[in-house]
């Protein structure tokens, strides 16, 4: 208990956090988290994954979403068996499967994503655009064809579009390795500057047999303080938060709903603590506490939108309210892909052969 109160003192003590829009983003998080090699331990506890499923939208000729009607039975086979003469290089047979697919239902995503992808292999990069054109107007909100068709403008030597593609397929999809993969091999070509070093936590706070403990990872290094408070500040709240003293002194952690408000005060906290501790020599360098303290306080909830909302749910970025969404755009043009603007532009390194599909996300 003497633990608790004197974290819940050290994050009190600093400059009060700049309070956040009372916009919220909530997730109701059931069960043990999912593994995952991609994400630290640490990472999994706070912000296990809770994953809707987004259904496929289609654009009305009006401009105006609507669900995409799901693949009939035939369809649905002769794209599996496209995808699959595709992986065997038998291109010509895949051709004919996607297109056979989309004359049964025109427009259908996947098939115009499939003949897209079998003319950027035959180099005709001008119908490889055009299909994978329609396919976005198929399904705006699907990252997939604009990270293809950014691929494809670069070869087309169109680099301002092929980076516009690019950016928004990474604000459709936060965090996307591939994504981030793909910007690092034609950033050069792009000018663009690709900042991707991960928010990772190194710090557990537990309950255990009444007792408030903390886990902290081994190459926390001098920075394992200013992690446990941002822990504990995960498990009982901010210092602002009323609230959050009373949860702390009887040890009563917070409920298992997620707010976009609530983390941005955590980020708040951990930001501030760092930015103190620093000159005093109590912390170390850090490149990801770096680049959180050097936000400002308007951009910290994009930061979260962008670093850690996508852990829990892939599709944040589609489900979010227009103001909050221009602060994601925002926060990835600004801060993750920031044109350079420096010159001259390079080739890119030479593009890996990807099958339809391959480049999606996991």
């Amino acid at each position: 208990m003497r633990r608790a109160a004197a974290l819940l003192l050290a994050i009190a003590g600093c400059r009060s956090a700049p309070q956040p829009r009372p916009e919220h983003v909530t997730f109701n998080v059931k069960g043990p988290p999912s593994q995952s090699a991609s994400l630290r331990p640490e990472s999994l506890v706070m912000w296990p994954p809770s994953v809707k499923p987004i259904p496929d939208v289609t654009r009305r000729p009006d401009g105006t979403l609507a669900p995409q009607p799901p693949a009939s039975l035939k369809v649905a086979i002769l794209v599996t068996a496209a995808e699959r003469e595709f992986q065997q290089q038998k291109y010509d047979e895949a051709k004919q499967a996607y297109q056979e697919a989309l004359d049964s239902q025109p427009d259908y995503a996947a098939a115009l994503i499939g003949l897209g992808d079998c003319a950027f292999h035959d180099g005709d990069y001008a119908a490889a655009e055009a299909y994978l054109r329609r396919a976005h107007d198929a399904t705006p909100l699907d990252h997939l064809p604009l990270f293809l068709l950014a691929d494809t403008l670069d070869k087309l030597g169109r680099y301002d579009e092929a980076r516009e593609a690019l950016t928004e397929s990474l604000e459709l999809r936060p965090r996307n390795k591939p994504t981030l993969v793909l910007f690092h091999r034609l950033a050069p070509h792009l000018d663009v500057a690709v900042r991707d070093e991960p928010f990772e936590p190194k710090a557990i706070a537990r309950l255990e047999n009444g007792e408030l403990g903390w886990q902290i990872a081994k190459d926390a290094g001098a920075n394992g303080v200013l992690w446990s408070l941002f822990a504990t500040c995960e498990l009982f709240g901010p210092a602002d938060d009323p609230a959050s003293k009373i949860r702390l002194e009887h040890l009563q952690p917070i409920s298992s709903s997620w707010t976009l408000k609530r983390e941005v005060g955590c980020v708040a906290e951990l930001a501030q603590l760092y930015r103190e501790a620093i000159p005093k020599g109590g912390a170390q360098p850090e490149l990801a506490l770096e680049a959180l303290a050097a936000l400002e306080p308007g951009e910290l909830e994009g930061f979260v939108l962008y670093e850690i909302a996508p852990r829990m749910d892939p599709h944040i970025a589609l489900r979010l309210p227009e103001a909050l969404r221009a602060e994601l755009r925002d926060y990835v043009r600004k801060h993750v892909v920031p044109v350079r603007g420096d010159g001259p532009r390079q080739p890119p390194s030479p593009r890996p052969s990807l099958p339809p599909g391959a480049a999606a996300p996991g």
